[in-house]
Formats: structure tokens, sequence, C-alpha cells
């Protein structure tokens, strides 16, 4: 997906997962996010669109959308810990 300047405009419910990524690697931590995301964003053309998300995509969209703020999971997150 090409997504640019996404703005959150609703969420719904929430999900504690355990995240990694790779900016972090060796790392892993339980994130809370939520269920459901709507976002509005513009494409390639300039054109603005919303977009629906549940589930892993609504933690993947939440996740990435940290880092266009400079935030990592790693900030949030709950049993940071090591992994091999």
């Amino acid at each position: 997906y090409e997504i640019i300047n996404p703005v959150i405009t609703h969420t719904e419910g929430s999900q504690y997962v355990q995240e990694g990524c790779l900016s972090v690697p060796g790392k892993r931590g339980e994130v809370e996010r939520p269920m459901v995301v709507t976002f509005e964003a513009y494409d390639r053309n300039g054109e603005k669109f919303e977009k629906t998300v549940s589930g892993l995509f609504a933690r993947c969209v939440c996740h990435e959308f940290d880092h266009l703020d400079g935030k990592l999971y790693v900030e949030i997150a709950d049993n940071l810990c090591s992994i091999e």
C-alpha cells in the first residue's frame, strides 16, 4: 500500500499482542493496539481516501504510522525481552 500523510480518524476495541520490529532487532514486547482502525490518507495521485482495517492489519497500520511520528514500539511495550 502507498499511504501518504495518514491520519487515524477512528479506533475501536483493543488487542494486546507481542510485537517486534526490524528497527529493534532481537527484542519483543507486548503492545496494546486498537482492533479496528479507520484512517484518511492520500494516494500517489494526491487523491484522498479513507480505509478501515481490523485485526493484524490494524496493528500493522498503527505500528507503521508510529514510525512516521518517530516512535518505536519499545516506548510503549510491556514485558520487553530479548529473543534469540
